[in-house]
């Protein structure tokens, strides 16, 4: 039998669609393929999958994702041979707890988990030479630029001297982080990354060089400060 693979918004917008069960020779999962399916909750991926295209699953349900014959490590689990999640592939999910990013994993879309706000902390597998975790925060391998800030962080972010760039959209649309200081080493704050949020307090470094396009837009009630001006 011949490899398969769904084509693009396949089963989308299928609000009786429960269960589903992917034959083990699916190789590609298309763009939007199961998108605002709002009653898939769980799905199991055949361990031959390579690709999951962008909002393959947005705004359904999706609570667990496993994968045959292997062990889940919290509520994601993706088959060795997927290497990238798109954007927007696991948005506006009921997906929660830990993410583990697998080792084989090279790339994560800005926007893989938008939305998602149940999700406590993203972890990573040891051995993987493109991320790290610090405090649950999703970061490059040598933990020096912030990526991903899962939405179940409360509070304030107060970041170590060892962070030098904060990722585009790092913020975006965020709705728990009221207060940002920066460490003495930030140089960069990239596109969008506060833009939407409900950010309050920011105290900037003089160290920072440079300020991404609309890196705070429309956020309200905003204090900026440099950090050598405080008392």
């Amino acid at each position: 039998m011949s490899d398969l693979n769904t084509p693009d918004s396949a089963l989308s917008s299928c609000p009786s669609l429960q269960s589903v069960n992917l034959p083990t020779t699916l190789k590609s999962i298309g763009r939007f393929a199961f998108s605002d399916d709002t009653r898939v909750k769980e799905v199991e991926l055949p361990t031959g999958l390579v690709s999951i295209g962008e909002s393959a699953f947005s705004g359904s349900r999706l609570y667990n994702l496993t994968t045959t014959n292997k062990v889940s490590v919290g509520s994601l689990t993706l088959p060795d041979g997927v290497t990238e999640i798109s954007d927007f592939a696991f948005s506006d999910t009921a997906i929660s707890g830990d993410i583990t990013i697998d080792k084989n994993i090279t790339k994560v879309g800005t926007y893989s988990f938008y939305g998602d706000e149940y999700i406590s902390s993203y972890l990573v597998e040891e051995g993987s030479k493109y991320f790290s975790s610090y405090n649950g925060i999703l970061c490059n391998k040598e933990q020096t630029k912030l990526l991903m800030l899962p939405n179940d962080l409360y509070g304030d972010l107060v970041l170590p001297d060892t962070i030098n760039e904060i990722g585009s959209d790092f913020l975006s649309g965020n709705k728990t982080i009221i207060k940002f200081v920066a460490g003495s080493g930030l140089t960069k704050i990239g596109d969008n990354a506060f833009a939407n949020s409900i950010i309050r307090d920011v105290f900037l470094n003089e160290g920072l060089t440079g300020l991404g396009d609309s890196c705070f837009a429309n956020t309200k009630c905003l204090i900026m400060r440099l950090l050598s001006l405080l008392p």
